[in-house]
């Protein structure tokens, strides 16, 4: 008897508007802390829907693309900036 079975996504991540934490890590090659860390921070964009945390894959695709632009001139980006600030 099988006790423990991993689930199978009932819907691809690329077919989803919304995606969970893990997800989203996944998606811009995050480690799901440094998520937690910018969500403290207010520094990424999430929801709160039922008390679940859900991530908008177009606003990752945004955040992502706004912080991809401001190294475009060749400027190195911190971890503090890329984390939205100062580790305070």
């Amino acid at each position: 008897m099988e006790i423990y079975k991993e689930s199978i996504p009932l819907v691809p991540v690329r077919d989803k508007i919304l995606v969970n934490k893990k997800e989203a890590s996944a998606l811009i090659n995050l480690g799901e802390s440094t998520i937690e860390r910018l969500m403290k921070k207010n520094a990424i964009p999430y929801l709160k829907i039922g008390g679940r945390v859900l991530f908008s894959i177009q606003e990752l695709v945004n955040w992502v693309a706004l912080k991809a632009n401001a190294t475009s001139e060749n400027t190195p980006c911190s971890a503090s900036e890329f984390q939205g600030g100062s580790n305070e």
